[in-house]
């Protein structure tokens, strides 16, 4: 079995997850329709409920696994919101990684917390709280 490459997403208050490369990959592929350029990829943290940018294209490698985890053991969701810039069309995507043994029921009822204040869109205009008129939508996604 090959080796595949586990990175540690760390928010601002010092919260982990670990991800293997496979989902992550799968995140960002996921992704690529909601951008114009490289998908920005903003998780937000299961523990503190804050929003944070995870630079992707510079990401340092945590270890190595023969045993990834598979994607079967997270729930992974992903939420549109808009941005405060009043002509501004751009929006900001947010993507929440959760263990299995969450309900689904109780990750929608989570988005309400979500602290997005230090997350931009891509024109640099801050992101609109879950819930205001410019959010877009909120979909839970799956990766084969």
């Amino acid at each position: 079995m090959a080796l595949v490459a586990i990175y540690e997403i760390r928010c601002p208050s010092g919260h982990t997850i670990e991800l293997p490369e496979t989902i992550l990959e799968g995140i960002i592929q996921h992704l690529r329709g909601s951008y114009t350029g490289e998908p920005v990829l903003n998780f937000v943290c299961s523990e503190c409920k804050t929003a944070f940018h995870f630079d992707y294209l510079n990401r340092v490698r945590a270890g190595q696994t023969d045993a990834p985890r598979h994607l079967s053991e997270f729930h992974v969701l992903s939420v549109q919101t808009g941005c405060d810039g009043s002509n501004c069309t751009h929006h900001v995507v947010l993507v929440a990684v959760r263990n299995r043994d969450r309900s689904e029921q109780a990750i929608h009822e989570e988005v309400k917390e979500w602290n997005v204040s230090g997350i931009t869109c891509e024109r640099g205009f801050r992101a609109l709280p879950i819930g205001t008129a410019k959010q877009s939508w909120i979909h839970p996604f799956y990766l084969q």
